[in-house]
């Protein structure tokens, strides 16, 4: 078994990590995970009132939001191709449905009934928008689900944040979400500096990458797109990025990391950005080159949190493959086990088998000491 793209993917998050950023979190202290709920069916109103004050109501929605948001954490992230996202918004529908029914049970204040009222109603078209989602993703078709995502949901996010904040809510609000802050960007460790160095800048291979897309050249996209994507411009689809394009709201910030670098989007409104990282390919003339697109939560580009073992989990992963290790590298990929279940979802990053070698020099540029 060849080393898959999705798990190519995930290689290269975690190369991302070593040089010096992290892709989630917010870069504070750690939550008190003894007293999080792990489940949706575990979140509960700390009170359903009857209200007397619009600020002792707000502060219930809040404690109910941050509670569901404990549980959203636990998620593995397996929305990068079709099936991963198909698992997720399964996930997302039967909680989300289990959160709405939590909400029901506040009893708001008279004078904010009928705004009350507006926001629950927010969650029809959020659900119509999820499942629609699901069936495209159920048909391969990532590029149809991001634009459900980027479109319909968009439009609901913003009629739910407009519903939240006349209500005084502020865990609810996508726009309260740090989502990239410029000033406060990982600078590059050590180990990215005694790294090999590309011949080209993260500037340089963005703007590439963007021009390649929106030629809808498939040989050109190709020149663009690291080596180990396997990149066939003979059975691409030139137009697959156009959604994404046209949601495309500008660049944020980019950042390098010796052989790494990463550009971070900016999709409508308030909405999670992506980061699009880039790999130094010594296929290709060392050059930062496309290998994958992956969602951003809050914190952005922020500094890893305090005590992460992202550089032992990275060199474990690249020895594991140098030395054609299935059972070493499953040690460092994420089982991806949801709550509440004991066994990995079917597509977990897990290997079973021994996989075909790759070219050892493609993994040994990526450390100075081979």
């Amino acid at each position: 078994m060849t080393l898959s793209a999705r798990s190519a993917a995930a290689l290269a998050a975690l190369l991302v990590l070593i040089f010096g950023l992290t892709a989630c979190g917010d870069g504070g202290e750690p939550s008190d995970e003894a007293s999080a709920p792990t489940s949706m069916e575990e979140v509960e109103p700390s009170s359903t009132g009857p209200f007397e004050s619009e600020e002792d109501f707000a502060a219930a929605a809040d404690d109910l939001c941050e509670q569901a948001d404990a549980v959203y954490a636990r998620y593995p992230v397996l929305a990068s191709w079709p099936a991963g996202l198909a698992l997720e918004l399964e996930r997302r529908i039967s909680d989300g449905q289990t959160l709405d029914e939590k909400y029901a049970e506040l009893e708001p204040p008279e004078s904010l009934e009928s705004a009350y009222q507006d926001y629950l109603a927010t969650s029809e078209g959020r659900l119509a928008g999820l499942e629609k989602a699901l069936r495209l993703a159920e048909d391969d078709d990532l590029e149809g689900a991001n634009a459900v995502f980027n479109g319909e949901l968009a439009k609901v996010g913003e009629e739910r944040d407009a519903a939240a904040e006349e209500l005084g809510f502020e865990c609810a609000l996508r726009s309260q979400l740090q989502l990239v802050d410029e000033d406060n960007v990982a600078e590059p460790t050590d180990a990215a500096a005694e790294a090999p160095q590309p011949s080209n800048t993260i500037e340089e291979a963005f703007d590439e990458y963007i021009a390649a897309v929106e030629s809808r050249d498939c040989k050109q996209i190709a020149e663009v797109t690291h080596t180990q994507n396997f990149f066939d411009p003979n059975t691409c689809d030139p137009a697959a990025n156009d959604a994404s394009l046209e949601a495309q709201t500008g660049l944020l910030v980019t950042q390098q990391y010796g052989p790494v670098g990463v550009a971070v989007l900016g999709y409508g409104e308030a909405l999670t950005p992506s980061y699009i990282v880039f790999v130094l390919d010594p296929d290709q003339d060392d050059k930062l080159l496309y290998t994958s697109t992956l969602p951003v939560t809050g914190g952005g580009l922020a500094p890893t949190n305090e005590g992460i073992d992202a550089d032992e989990t990275v060199e474990a992963a690249v020895e594991a493959i140098r030395d054609n290790d299935p059972e070493a590298l499953n040690e460092t990929l994420p089982a991806d086990v949801p709550p509440g279940e004991d066994e990995p979802t079917p597509t977990s990053f897990v290997k079973d088998g021994p996989f075909e070698q790759l070219k050892p020099q493609k993994f040994v540029a990526l450390r100075s000491e081979r």
